[in-house]
């Protein structure tokens, strides 16, 4: 049975949350949410909720209609729902222990599970999945428990959501860079920010970009 999946490539840190909402409302009231309960539970007016919804029906997550409650997921390969494989259409992930939305842990590089994902659902092509601690990256729709899929790469653009390694340990932050100037970067308010310098430089490095997110796996 498969989680609710998405990708992350083209959404905003808002626009997956109020994605991942709609999905677990569904999942649990069997019906959608109408927009001023959207509204509410992101603490916004109607009209940034119906923005939202709009944002999301454009990138194909949603269909919308003026019927009561009337929000239904586009229940697809490509972007979230349960899943039927078809022969050859799905990648068989190692899930390979823990990564911290916190403070760094060690990270269990010991394959724990294999798991079956299309193999069109994320974008660049993840290579494994990592099982997420904590709850620093809240704010890009990234929960305690959620399976995150890695891209395996040592390069990271601004604004990438990235696997890291920093004193031999892993997190998952926030990629930000200025100049010679490294800053990984929480999306919760309660955890501190944190550079790396030239002196620590040796000591870091990227180990994947984040592609997408399974919850309820």
């Amino acid at each position: 049975m498969w989680g609710t999946l998405f990708r992350m490539d083209d959404l905003t840190p808002r626009q997956t949350e109020v994605l991942s909402y709609i999905a677990q409302f569904i999942a649990m009231q069997g019906f959608a949410p109408t927009q001023n309960e959207i509204a509410n539970n992101f603490g916004v007016d109607r009209k940034t909720a119906i923005e939202h919804l709009a944002a999301l029906e454009r990138k194909g997550r949603i269909r919308t209609s003026s019927e009561w409650r009337g929000i239904s997921l586009l229940v697809d390969v490509d972007e979230l729902g349960e899943e039927t494989h078809r022969p050859g259409t799905s990648l068989q992930l190692p899930l390979i222990g823990n990564v911290a939305a916190g403070e760094p842990i060690v990270c269990d590089s010991h394959t724990q599970r294999l798991i079956a994902v299309d193999k069109h659902l994320f974008r660049p092509r993840p290579h494994f999945l990592l099982v997420v601690q904590g709850d620093s990256m809240v704010g890009a729709g990234i929960y305690d428990g959620d399976v995150i899929a890695v891209h395996r790469t040592k390069d990271a653009s601004h604004g990438d959501i990235v696997v890291a390694r920093l004193d031999g340990e892993i997190t998952v932050k926030r990629f930000l860079k200025s100049g010679r100037t490294i800053t990984l970067k929480p999306e919760n308010a309660r955890y501190k920010t944190r550079e790396i310098s030239d002196r620590t430089a040796s000591d870091f490095a990227i180990e994947g970009r984040v592609v997408g997110v399974i919850r309820n796996l």
